[in-house]
């Protein structure tokens, strides 16, 4: 594994996440999973994370909220709604990217990847103190 760190999935109860666990698996990561907005920022203080897979539907907070405690981990948004205005509203939120949820294919796997390179990106950015 390039990565010691694991993936963090935030997905309420009634939104199965097996699909997305079983593509972070696939990549070769770790993950942990919680279904709400207190256990991620439990978790978010406790631990580092490569990557933070995020349900836009947190019934006890705010996406907002997750994004902010993430950072510099890029946060991509699952969305039930594939609707555009919804797209726009993760990224202005800080989000990574927001992809529908259930994913289709490999669009988890490619986004997961993309994310770890932003992130690898900062972390050198960030060791080279630019």
């Amino acid at each position: 594994m390039l990565n010691p760190e694991p993936v963090l999935i935030v997905c309420p109860e009634e939104m199965s996440n097996g699909r997305v666990v079983e593509c972070v698996l696939d990549c070769g990561l770790d993950s942990l999973s919680c279904s709400n907005c207190r256990e991620a920022q439990s978790l978010l203080k406790r631990q580092r994370f490569e990557v933070v897979l995020c349900s836009d539907r947190l019934a006890d907070g705010d996406l907002r909220d997750v994004i902010k405690m993430a950072k510099p981990a890029p946060v991509v948004v699952l969305s039930e709604l594939t609707e555009w205005s919804r797209y726009l509203s993760a990224l202005r939120a800080g989000a990574f990217d927001c992809i529908a949820f259930p994913p289709e294919g490999g669009q988890v796997k490619r986004t997961l990847w993309s994310a770890l390179i932003e992130h690898a990106r900062h972390r050198r950015k960030a060791a080279a103190g630019l």
